[in-house]
């Protein structure tokens, strides 16, 4: 039993997916990063209430003199951190598309947005420099037509 006041749980709902987008951003350093939020879970919180449960991904096209040698392993986030060489890079975003999905009878639309981008003295397998980015999932509702 639920104490007065106190909001039910959310609960899982089924979506389909309408559209599929992802955001593109040139970075100061003559980068290009290109980044989708995944959405794994749609959650009713109340009768006009949706969450999600999200994850995002990354590529990063960055130019040749940017290249390395590769680093050995991936390090933790938290290690990343701690090895950045460019902090804040400026960003300008070229496309941010939204992702939309159907959820009873609303339409939810989710998009990218990243907020700050650093880069660090790390590279991938192929040389590429590893980047932190932060981002964040923005999200729209709306009555369906």
């Amino acid at each position: 039993m639920k104490a007065e006041g106190q909001k039910s749980r959310p609960k899982p709902v089924e979506f389909k997916i309408l559209r599929e987008g992802k955001s593109t951003y040139v970075l100061g350093d003559g980068s290009k990063l290109v980044g989708r939020v995944i959405v794994l879970k749609v959650m009713k919180a109340g009768p006009e209430e949706y969450g999600i449960k999200s994850s995002s991904v990354f590529v990063v096209y960055p130019p040749d003199r940017l290249a390395g040698e590769p680093s050995r392993g991936k390090p933790p986030t938290e290690e990343l951190t701690k090895r950045i060489v460019e902090e804040d890079i400026d960003l300008n975003p070229e496309k941010e598309e939204w992702n939309t999905f159907q959820v009873n009878g609303v339409t939810l639309s989710v998009k990218l947005v990243v907020t700050k981008v650093s880069r660090t003295d790390q590279f991938d397998e192929t040389g590429d420099p590893l980047y932190v980015i932060n981002s964040e999932p923005v999200i729209k509702m709306s009555r369906a037509k």
